[in-house]
């Protein structure tokens, strides 16, 4: 395999004493995406601040980390030599899978091992490192070199072309119905937490006590807004069958997916979907607009006899009208403006409890592809 990309604004750096790609590490607290292959990392797990940086990452930052485990061998012979290999092998490999724990990363992480990776690219979407330099505390000692580009078009082909690629062909942390589970149920709670604050900032004020009241005024929250809470509702429901999915004789793995199951099972999406969906209350105080209600009142009722000297008046009575209808569709939909907002909370808060069992069931599901020194 031969990748080839040319690439502008690109500059030669050479590092002893420093991380070659530290103009990268400045840029992850802007970044939306980072991409890191590696051949190392290192051992300890303290006094690291290249992890330390990126376990401080807020939650919808996107990292892949790509790293090679060094001392693993696809074979070990029984000999006392090849045991010793082996359990070299052994404490690599658990030191790896401890210092990539997911668990331990508020971003999204989806950490990968492939063991025949040699290459070292750290990048975020603006700016990516290409050179000699690990991923690890270690290389900063080292004469190291590479080129550090910022053509934006260069870093979408190379992480599309060849980042990519190499994660096709590498080992994921966790198992796939782990992970589809894991990384579904952080990517929903995360919208969620967004409908609800975008909801609560537009149906609520809020007096020196925390308590909600509903503004009984015209809202910014739109059709679309709905729409795509909808759609994320609907998405809400398969997460029992993913729960579902996984597969374990363990009698203790079994117990959590039950009671994960029963988490699910208590949602009620549906009954959240029926409250706001089409021709519902909530959904038409949402598409309510004074002004437009008003235009359509006089045209069906007043057009026909406000002339020119009368038009301001029968205006004023096609508003009057439509603050009257207005006022009632308040009246109708404020027990399900508060109905909604019971939802997003009870929804919100079986997510939460449906992650710390996600968590607990992560040590059993370990991709066993990556640890073959306890075969």
């Amino acid at each position: 395999m031969i990748t080839r990309l040319s690439f502008k604004e690109g500059v030669f750096i050479a590092t002893k004493g420093e991380f070659g790609y530290q103009d990268v590490l400045d840029d992850f607290q802007y970044a939306k995406q980072i991409r890191i292959a590696t051949f190392n990392i290192s051992f300890s797990e303290k006094d690291d601040p290249l992890f330390e940086g990126l376990q401080k990452l807020n939650e919808d930052v996107d990292i892949k980390f790509v790293s090679n485990i060094p001392a693993r061998m696809s074979f070990y012979a029984s000999s006392p030599k090849g045991k010793s290999f082996k359990e070299r092998a052994s404490a690599n490999i658990n030191a790896y899978l401890k210092k990539l724990n997911p668990a331990d990363f508020d971003a999204v992480i989806l950490p990968y091992f492939n063991f025949n990776n040699h290459s070292k690219i750290i990048g975020t979407e603006n700016i990516i490192y290409i050179g000699s330099e690990n991923y690890s505390v270690e290389s900063s000692q080292n004469y190291e070199s590479g080129v550090l580009v910022s053509d934006k078009e260069f870093i979408v082909k190379l992480y599309e072309l060849f980042f990519e690629k190499l994660i096709d062909e590498s080992v994921p942390y966790f198992n796939d119905d782990y992970d589809q589970l894991r990384l579904f149920t952080m990517s929903i709670l995360t919208r969620m937490l967004n409908h609800f604050e975008s909801y609560k900032d537009k149906f609520f004020s809020v007096n020196r006590e925390g308590i909600f009241y509903f503004i009984e005024d015209e809202t910014s929250f739109t059709e679309d807004d709905i729409y795509v809470l909808l759609h994320d509702l609907n998405e809400l429901n398969s997460i029992q069958g993913l729960v579902e999915s996984i597969e374990s004789d363990d009698d203790k793995t079994i117990n959590i997916l039950s009671y994960m199951v029963d988490i699910c099972e208590s949602m009620h999406a549906d009954s959240f979907i029926e409250l706001i969906e089409y021709d519902t209350n909530f959904y038409n105080y949402v598409i309510f607009n004074r002004a437009d209600e008003t235009i359509d009142i006089f045209d069906k009722e007043y057009s026909g006899i406000a002339d020119e000297e009368w038009l301001e008046h029968y205006l004023e009575i096609a508003a009057d009208e439509a603050n009257d209808k207005f006022e009632e569709i308040c009246n109708e939909v404020s027990a399900d403006v508060y109905a909604v907002k019971d939802h997003f909370d009870d929804i919100i808060d079986k997510l939460k409890e449906l992650m710390i069992k996600i968590r607990d069931l992560s040590e059993d599901s370990v991709n066993p592809a990556i640890d073959n020194t306890s075969r």
